[in-house]
């Protein structure tokens, strides 16, 4: 009985998308914004790399993703699109690409901010500023609708 309930504790936790358990074992980072502006430090994010954050504001949250390609640009983007949104699984970095974790489709990583609509992540415009991304509070609330807990 005692192996049964470790297995199945594995399993809930191997299996849960990155942010299912925030603040444990890797759910996203929490970020905060001052003058309606949310500076995120990528200094240590490797080539072909993704971290996930979480904006929280107003009641809504906000799970987003930056990411730099292959070629060492950087991407933002909310952990949600249109078509599984709904679900509120987001997506995990395998294979050089962002996996959507309810379809399974992938999603190259230079591409990650650059198709808008369906089942691509959806984009989030920002600025670069030496080794930060800037993004405006505004452009982060605005996909707040992309998260069913925020469609109460």
């Amino acid at each position: 009985m005692r192996r049964v309930f470790f297995v199945v504790l594995f399993l809930m936790l191997y299996a849960s998308p990155a942010g299912a358990l925030p603040g444990i074992f890797g759910g996203p980072e929490k970020v905060t914004a001052e003058g309606g502006r949310i500076v995120v430090d990528v200094s240590g994010l490797k080539t072909a790399g993704a971290k996930h954050y979480l904006y929280r504001a107003g009641g809504n949250a906000v799970r987003f993703f930056i990411v730099r390609d292959g070629q060492g640009k950087v991407r933002a983007a909310a952990d949600a699109c249109e078509v599984c949104r709904d679900e509120g699984k987001g997506y995990k970095l395998k294979g050089g690409a962002m996996l959507c974790l309810n379809c399974g489709r992938r999603f190259p990583l230079n591409r990650i901010g650059i198709l808008v609509g369906g089942c691509n992540p959806h984009p989030l415009n920002f600025a670069e500023d030496g080794s930060s991304v800037i993004l405006t509070v505004r452009e982060v609330l605005a996909a707040a609708e992309y998260f069913p807990e925020n469609r109460k």
